[in-house]
């Protein structure tokens, strides 16, 4: 791949790491390398040629690896998103960016905090609505109740009452006519 066709950021990057490989291909001086080859130190033109040759090739086992590297389609593919995003994400000198805390952990819980804070919230709501709900339904449980304890009172007045049979005949049923009207009323109200 030419170097004309590869983005800056990949460039950049070969240049870079390059350099690394040159500085490491040349961390061994001539002395130490002499006193790691303690057998040719009576020829010091020897160990200077043997020297060069391994900076030499190390160098170029290293650069050819990097090279491999470069020319990988996947690395140069990333380098050109990594460029794109760049661009995209440039932001005005003068503007304030938002960067999170230092702290990983303290970031990410103050992040489930407010979740948490948010979904407290929604509950309480619906605790509080279904709270609601059951007042209203709990008045209207003693209502009926209240209404069934005095059909039931009026009832055993009646029994208690000294009586003729056709008085009996006219209040049984008026009673079952009050019983039903209550029973259509509770069975319309209670359906949920």
């Amino acid at each position: 791949m030419s170097d004309d066709t590869q983005p800056n950021k990949l460039l950049m990057f070969r240049a870079a790491v390059a350099n690394s490989f040159q500085d490491i291909a040349h961390c061994v001086s001539e002395e130490e390398f002499l006193q790691i080859f303690t057998m040719l130190e009576s020829k010091p033109l020897v160990v200077k040629k043997l020297h060069q040759v391994m900076e030499k090739d190390l160098y170029k086992a290293l650069d050819n690896d990097l090279q491999e590297l470069v020319s990988d389609e996947c690395m140069v593919e990333g380098m050109k998103k990594v460029a794109k995003l760049t661009e995209e994400a440039a932001a005005p000198a003068d503007a304030k960016l938002w960067r999170p805390p230092g702290n990983v952990e303290l970031h990410m819980r103050s992040i489930d905090a407010d979740k948490m804070i948010k979904e407290c919230e929604v509950l309480e709501a619906y605790i509080s609505q279904m709270d609601k709900e059951n007042e209203v339904l709990m008045d209207k449980i003693n209502e009926r109740r209240k209404s069934i304890q005095s059909v039931g009172s009026h009832m055993n007045q009646l029994l208690n009452m000294p009586f003729k049979l056709s008085e009996l005949e006219n209040t049984v049923k008026f009673n079952q006519e009050q019983v039903e009207k209550q029973y259509k009323k509770c069975s319309v109200n209670w359906k949920f």
